[in-house]
């Protein structure tokens, strides 16, 4: 193998070191157990166990088996954004919660929908450490989930924080900021350029362009 060919394949090899994460994972929230309700053989709700998908969650971060709302107490936002299975994740209390790791991982979608209020607004922000490195708003739907990509990439933890909105049903006494959270996805490996940190994004272009002059020299070499 010729020196040049040699250099791009291994640039092209560390690039992909680079760019290297955990196996991809989607989070589904169908495989935890959820009990139920007192008396009753209708399945309610848990808290999400720390360590589910190899991952921490706050302790306001709940799943809940959404045929609960579909037997004696009638529809509601959160069967209405069921994605896969019939269980759902969704922030108690209408709390901020947070999900972290212990090392960086790659936050790539969700599929995100509100439980009472129509046009909820979801604060999602990524953070290394105590570091903001990124921070987007979306409007979540009583009606159905909508799938939000992210690509939030080199992050240890995610935040969500739900607000405003309009009661979807004001005859109802429930209400509140509650947003409806399914098919969590991390960790695809793949991130749009725009989205890589500045540090990763500089070593990419920089062993690029030492492959480049290597492979000028040698050619005049030649």
């Amino acid at each position: 193998m010729s020196r040049c060919r040699l250099a791009t394949v291994l640039s092209c090899l560390a690039v992909a070191a680079l760019a290297a994460t955990a196996p991809a994972s989607v989070i589904t929230f169908d495989d935890l157990p959820v009990g139920y309700e007192y008396g009753s053989d209708e399945p309610s709700t848990a808290p999400i166990p720390d360590g589910y998908g190899e991952l921490h969650w706050s302790d306001s971060f709940y799943v809940m088996d959404t045929s609960m709302y579909l037997q004696d107490n009638g529809p509601s936002g959160y069967s209405n954004c069921v994605v896969s299975g019939t269980q759902v994740a969704f922030n108690a209390y209408g709390d901020s919660v947070w999900v972290d790791d212990g090392s960086t991982f790659d936050f790539t979608s969700v599929w995100l929908g509100a439980a009472w209020n129509d046009d909820l607004n979801i604060t999602v922000e990524g953070y290394l450490g105590d570091v903001l490195l990124y921070s987007t708003t979306v409007v979540a739907q009583y009606a159905e989930p909508q799938e939000y990509y992210f690509y939030y990439a080199g992050i240890d933890r995610i935040s969500f924080y739900s607000w405003g909105g309009t009661d979807h049903d004001p005859s109802d006494f429930v209400w509140g900021d509650h947003f409806v959270m399914d098919d969590m996805v991390i960790n695809d490996g793949y991130v749009p350029i725009s989205n890589v940190p500045a540090p990763a994004a500089v070593a990419s272009l920089m062993m690029g362009l030492a492959c480049l002059a290597g492979c000028r020299r040698y050619m005049f070499k030649a």
